[in-house]
């Protein structure tokens, strides 16, 4: 360790001899010179042990690029430059022509897609942003052209193309307009925010009957946890806290705001946020978001949180008609920064070892001062280090041909980054090596990547054959579905359909019913008999040839399989129910 550390540290030749010849090659193409001129001394350091000269110059251009938006925003603004403010498309368009929106349930209550809204809010961002002469806003063409109001029709882009062009426009920071829901295929069609028994369906179209418990609603903001700088949750808190005094309601998850890993795909860029001003899955939110003075309510609340955020942060009031330093410049969050993004370029390049160093150095020169700061890239180091090792495991077996530990410790690597798109390019390595290695009869398999493959859009599983709908056998599972207030005998009587002398024997026997119930007595558990309660919710009941119920589980979700179970309401297949025509779908 003590050789690592100085060779961290120490100068070292091959940096002086890099940077000349960077130098030289931008000379000749009349380009300014890549420098180290002003950076901190941990940057310096951190740099003189890079010898690779590609990975030099491209950290050079990561540390200049922070130089040039976020240091000094006061004299930046004064001679000319401008705040430049990146909105990402929220979603889009597809190639088939849909609304990503409506091609993922992302719909409102009254059916329409989260694109509706996110336009509305966005225009009125635009409006009041650029009203700034301070703020200059950028984005897409046609999102721009959507903005303005000329256009009603964007595309779809991935998180990767926002940061490459925030990147190019040398933009803040990124912000987008999304709007809360609960997809469809977890919640009801249409008003599928309100608690209750709704029919659902999964991404293929299956039916299911679902008892909704939770009513979801309020606004809430997703900010990045790897901002080194903190303004990302800063500013996330000071809009919460503009927007309920406003008299809007936060959500309950992080009580408004979230430091989300979705952030995990903007994570090439320092600052960003993104706007979910409300469950448009919520009737009463969706009400509320229709209206256009509260649309302004929103917006003015996200404008007058990024101008307060960056008085706070980067000490620069750019309300007037002059940009004023309020506050000392802060050069201690800049080197943060600039070591964090460090940290990002690293793992992007799969030089695990060279982040941790990194992230080594954070800890203990910010731990102290800033430790919230720090905390999201110790939680990274954590994650590199288990990784590493059980890598770096799995090789040492493979070489011994101990296959079947060498596949459990490479398993347990990948799995260590899987579903984490921070992660994504190491990920790629190590898959890459485990198929070059090749395990002969063994696991090769087991190494290759095969992520949970959505359907392509518009697909849908084949129709089973329509068949009949015929009667049900007595003794078959009851769905018994109790919604609301709804009494006993109402419920039975929907779930069954019978006449009224069998409707008053089935009654009595569910309020006869008995289940059984885990308890915990003298530090063991047992079942008890306990007498059913068919509170709101879903049953499965059991009855036998003398109509007593002889089961009762309670489910949250059941597929509604009229093979499986009998219920009027929903299947039209009741055992009780004589009418033929009322077995019809």
């Amino acid at each position: 360790m003590k050789v690592q550390k100085r060779a961290l540290f120490a100068p070292n030749a091959v940096i002086v001899a890099a940077i000349l010849l960077i130098s030289a090659v931008s000379r000749a193409e009349e380009q300014p010179a890549y420098s180290t001129v002003g950076q901190p001394d941990s940057i310096s350091a951190i740099l003189s042990k890079e010898n690779n000269i590609v990975y030099l110059k491209q950290a050079i251009e990561i540390l200049n690029a922070i130089d040039a938006t976020y240091v000094d925003i006061e004299k930046s603004l004064a001679s000319g430059k401008k705040l430049v403010v990146f909105v990402d498309p929220a979603h889009g368009k597809l190639e088939n022509g849909a609304w990503e929106g409506e091609m993922t349930g992302r719909l409102s209550a009254t059916g329409l897609p989260e694109e509706y809204y996110s336009i509305m809010l966005s225009r009125e961002l635009y409006r009041v942003l650029s009203a700034n002469r301070f703020i200059e806003v950028r984005s897409t063409d046609d999102f721009m052209r959507v903005m303005r109001g000329k256009s009603d029709i964007y595309r779809n882009i991935p998180f990767v193309e926002t940061v490459r062009m925030a990147t190019e426009a040398g933009a803040f920071i990124i912000v987008s307009e999304h709007l809360n829901n609960i997809s469809s295929i977890v919640k009801a069609s249409g008003l599928m925010n309100i608690p209750g028994v709704h029919i659902t369906t999964d991404k293929w179209g299956n039916r299911f009957l679902s008892y909704v418990k939770d009513i979801h609603r309020g606004f809430l903001t997703l900010y990045n946890k790897y901002d080194a700088t903190d303004f990302s949750r800063r500013y996330a808190l000071n809009l919460k806290e503009a927007l309920v005094a406003r008299g809007m309601r936060a959500n309950n998850w992080q009580f408004g705001a979230v430091p989300d890993d979705r952030f995990s795909y903007f994570v090439d860029f320092p600052i960003s946020v993104i706007y979910e001003s409300g469950f448009i899955s919520n009737p009463d939110d969706e009400e509320f978001l229709r209206d256009p003075a509260n649309q302004r309510l929103i917006v003015s609340g996200q404008y007058e949180s990024l101008l307060d955020t960056v008085r706070e942060v980067f000490g620069v009031d750019i309300s007037g008609r002059t940009p004023e330093r309020v506050g000392k410049a802060p050069a201690e969050l800049i080197e943060l920064l600039k070591l964090s993004r460090l940290v990002i370029f690293y793992i992007n390049n799969c030089e695990a070892q060279k982040a941790i160093g990194i992230i080594n150095l954070m800890e203990k020169r910010f731990a102290s001062i800033n430790p919230l700061f720090v905390a999201p890239y110790r939680e990274i180091k954590t994650t590199l280090v288990r990784a590493e090792n059980f890598f770096r495991q799995g090789m040492a077996h493979l070489k011994k041909k101990n296959y079947k530990s060498a596949t459990w410790c490479l398993q347990r690597a990948r799995r260590t980054l899987r579903y984490r798109p921070l992660y994504s390019q190491l990920y790629a390595r190590y898959s890459g090596q485990y198929q070059e290695m090749g395990v002969p009869g063994h696991a090769v398999d087991l190494f290759v990547y095969n992520p949970r493959k959505l359907p392509p859009a518009g697909a849908s599983r084949p129709a089973p054959p329509l068949v009949p709908v015929r009667s049900a056998a007595l003794t078959t599972p009851i769905i018994f579905a109790v919604d609301g207030d709804q009494t006993l005998e109402n419920a039975v009587y929907k779930a069954l359909k019978p006449d009224k002398k069998t409707l008053e024997r089935l009654v009595r026997s569910f309020e006869n019913a008995y289940t059984w119930k885990s308890v915990k007595s003298g530090g063991k558990w047992r079942k008890v008999r306990v007498k059913a309660q068919f509170g709101p919710g879903i049953y499965i009941v059991g009855l036998d040839r003398n109509l007593n119920v002889v089961s009762v589980s309670p489910v949250k979700k059941v597929a509604l399989n009229p093979a499986k179970y009998q219920n009027h309401q929903y299947l039209k297949n009741s055992y009780f129910a004589l009418e033929e025509k009322e077995r019809s779908l």
